[in-house]
């Protein structure tokens, strides 16, 4: 039996130190009870020719040159400004079984995928529903200094979920999981055999406005969906309610927080 393939697409825009924690967390995923990692490929929309890091985007590819890193580089602002329009390209383009859409700064639990894979994956296949989860934040104070405390040159962030497990806060939103873009996994067939796609139109406040991005293609993109299932149980001892193998969020100030450095992060 063929392994599984996920596709994770991300956009990244001037969020490279970040993205680099995470792909270190794809980078360290390990077997889970002697179940395999699934065929895992990465998928980035990015725009260079505006982006004041896209050296950093550079020494981040050919320090990750192991995974299988495919980068769309949109030429049009209002294009990729747009988060629903680029998943369009993905859905149209992608040859995975699984396509995941998150953002650039998850960090992923090492045996993440190979979990999920073994005991969650084929009981979804043909429910068309979307497949989502809970997220567990990491202080912004802490983050920051977490992603600015390394020079990225060549090596991944070592131990990089420990690393952000030792400094966890609470749950995002207390535990909350609609189904936002950070965390979206369908399968890929069901969307091309029923022609959805993310969004007919551009629903999304631009991500270069100065208020901030609003991504409201995100609901637009579950109402065409059969439903959402929420991996998560009510809490346990320790107060963890995951299914799955934790996922957690390097958190960040927005545009709209009076903290707000419009900088590299």
């Amino acid at each position: 039996m063929s392994k599984p393939t996920i596709e994770i697409s991300v956009q990244m825009f001037e969020f490279q130190k970040r993205f680099w924690w995470m792909l270190s967390s794809i980078d360290q995923q390990k077997e889970y009870l002697g179940n395999i990692i699934p065929d895992i490929k990465i998928t980035v929309s990015t725009m260079s020719s505006i982006d004041r890091f896209k050296d950093l985007t550079y020494k981040m590819i050919n320090t990750f040159k192991h995974l299988s890193i495919t980068i769309k580089d949109y030429k049009k602002a209002s294009v990729f400004g747009n988060r629903g329009l680029t998943r369009n390209l993905d859905i149209q383009e992608t040859k995975a079984d699984w396509l995941f859409f998150t953002d650039a700064d998850m960090i992923f639990h090492p045996h993440f995928f190979s979990d999920m894979s073994a005991n969650y994956l084929d009981q979804w296949k043909g429910t068309g529903k979307l497949i989502t989860a809970a997220r567990i934040n990491i202080p912004v104070d802490v983050s920051y200094k977490l992603i600015d405390s390394l020079d990225y040159n060549s090596k991944p962030v070592s131990d990089v979920f420990n690393k952000c497990w030792d400094v966890k806060m609470g749950y995002s939103c207390h535990g909350r999981a609609p189904g936002a873009g950070y965390f979206q996994l369908i399968e890929a067939d069901y969307l091309k055999k029923n022609n959805i796609n993310y969004c007919n139109k551009i629903h999304d406040r631009t991500l270069f406005s100065p208020r901030g991005n609003k991504f409201k293609s995100d609901r637009v993109f579950r109402g065409k969906l059969n439903g959402t299932i929420v991996m998560k149980k009510p809490k346990d001892e320790l107060g963890s309610r995951d299914i799955l193998k934790p996922l957690l969020h390097l958190n960040h100030w927005r545009k709209s927080n009076p903290e707000w450095i419009d900088e590299g992060r």
